[in-house]
């Protein structure tokens, strides 16, 4: 059996998102953040995030049955972690978020469920 995919890159601001068309996302048009398990996935829209009061609109994909937990801090210099507001009895693998961060500059961002974990780096403006 022969595997050959297409990788195609994209320039969003200072970032770069890579996807394959052929392995399209089944949870719709990303960019989407996923773990190495695929059991957490965060986005749409990943890559485009906002400091203060408004915060961000996140559809996380996790474990049916599991309770999200996210945590963030600010890597480039010190400032409080990023809020999360994650409500409560979403039956399904399917949650949506708020996710508030004080300050712009670049922060980490962990999520997990269960026994997975989703992590990564990301510029807040």
């Amino acid at each position: 059996m022969h595997n050959e995919f297409t990788a195609v890159f994209e320039r969003n601001g200072d970032w770069y998102i890579a996807y394959c068309p052929e392995n399209a996302d089944p949870f719709g048009p990303g960019p989407w953040y996923i773990n190495a398990d695929r059991a957490i996935w965060a986005g749409p829209g990943a890559g485009s995030w906002v400091s203060g009061k408004k915060g961000n609109k996140v559809i996380w994909i996790r474990p049916q049955g599991t309770q999200l937990q996210v945590t963030g801090r600010r890597l480039d210099a010190g400032a409080p972690p990023l809020k999360a507001r994650i409500p409560c009895c979403y039956p399904t693998g399917f949650q949506v978020t708020g996710l508030f961060f004080p300050t712009p500059g670049c922060r980490e961002v962990i999520a997990e469920a269960s026994s997975s974990e989703l992590k990564f780096v990301t510029k807040v403006e």
